[in-house]
């Protein structure tokens, strides 16, 4: 009796550990993603903008980051 309940014990945490893995391999393929389409946005910025136009969108950046990013998103559309 003693036995089994060890076994299902066992089993039991052998599934939360393949479970955690699972989601830490997730959110570790999300956090990539969200990287690289960053990446990709700063690439397309530099191509569209001038270094005074990035510097001017950098300092409202600072000030007011949700603005900032409805400008970068306005000027990739």
């Amino acid at each position: 009796m003693d036995e089994d309940l060890e076994e299902i014990k066992r089993r039991k945490l052998e599934e939360l550990k393949r479970q955690l893995a699972y989601q830490q391999a997730i959110q570790e393929q999300e956090e990539l993603e969200r990287e690289e389409i960053e990446e990709e946005r700063r690439r397309i910025l530099s191509l569209i903008l001038t270094s005074e136009a990035r510097e001017r969108l950098a300092r409202v950046k600072m000030a007011r980051p949700d603005y900032a990013r409805a400008i970068e998103d306005q000027l990739i559309i």
